[in-house]
């Protein structure tokens, strides 16, 4: 495998071996490639984690689609749902679409009254932001 000139930002890049070996050592220690940096161990675990609790940057449409179908089942969404002044929010708005694709936030919409209550509040903020 061929290395890059410079392996590590704050390893000694003297000694290649001793630093291919530190570096691979040291989950925390990230190699520079290409003028890029790889991502490390511990930052692989925060985004898979990230992902599944509403932190990621990017929005998965078919998992909010599902979300939206699984609570249109609820006459209490459903209302909110067809209601002319919300509606416009499910498809447009990004905060709203991130609230709807977290997992855990529906299920705790579904089973609890303080969280579609809160929800609706939330809702409420974003039309008239």
């Amino acid at each position: 495998m061929a290395w890059p000139s410079s392996y590590c930002s704050h390893h000694d890049t003297a000694k290649k071996v001793r630093v291919v070996r530190q570096c691979r050592a040291d989950l925390s220690c990230m190699y520079e490639k290409r003028g890029k940096r790889s991502m490390s161990f511990l930052d692989l675990i925060f985004s898979f984690f990230a992902g599944g609790f509403g932190l990621s940057e990017t929005l998965d449409t078919n998992k909010i689609d599902k979300h939206i179908q699984k609570l249109n089942q609820y006459d209490w969404f459903k209302a909110i749902y067809e209601d002319e002044k919300y509606n416009r929010l499910f498809f447009v708005n990004k905060h709203v679409r991130k609230y709807l694709q977290s997992r855990f936030r529906v299920n705790n919409m579904i089973k609890s009254q303080k969280a579609q209550r809160k929800f609706l509040t939330f809702l409420t903020k974003q039309k008239d932001s």
